[in-house]
């Protein structure tokens, strides 16, 4: 929802009359084409007028919803703690992405301990561990170490 802060209904309207063909690209993993045609340089109303507009946000979210074993949630902080805050979303998506799951796959049993161990410490069974995936986990736990480096930066 956050990510579509500021997208004018007739967009919208656009994706919606085009869901199924965005849908087949992103099981079909053609994400380049379809990040181009249909989210990099959207123009979008803004009051009377019509700007341009990168939904790389949304979009990555949008791919992580259906594609969660393969591309990650990325929002600003992690791209910017990583150090891509001047590299464009989509290439940071695909970056972080591919190097979450390389390093998933290089420490296994060490994923499987920081699951195990986020399990317990669940008491109330918030998460559905079921569904948490090695890019998920690895999200939430930078996700949170970069929130805390803003947080420090602001009130400094």
């Amino acid at each position: 929802m956050y990510a579509l802060q500021g997208i004018d209904n007739k967009y919208l309207d656009r994706l919606e009359a085009n869901k199924r063909d965005i849908l087949k690209q992103i099981r079909a993993d053609n994400l380049t084409q379809l990040y181009f045609e249909v989210f990099n340089k959207a123009i979008i109303k803004h009051g009377e007028s019509f700007v341009e507009k990168d939904l790389g946000s949304f979009f990555a979210k949008l791919v992580h919803t259906f594609r969660p074993k393969d591309y990650c949630a990325l929002d600003n902080p992690i791209k910017n703690y990583f150090g891509l805050k001047k590299e464009s979303f989509f290439i940071s998506f695909l970056i972080i992405s591919s190097e979450y799951k390389h390093w998933a796959i290089d420490n296994k049993i060490f994923m499987q301990t920081i699951k195990d161990k986020f399990r317990r410490a669940d008491l109330n069974q918030i998460i559905n561990h079921n569904q948490l995936t090695d890019l998920k986990l690895l999200d939430l736990i930078f996700w949170s170490k970069a929130n805390r480096i803003e947080k420090k930066a602001i009130t400094e």
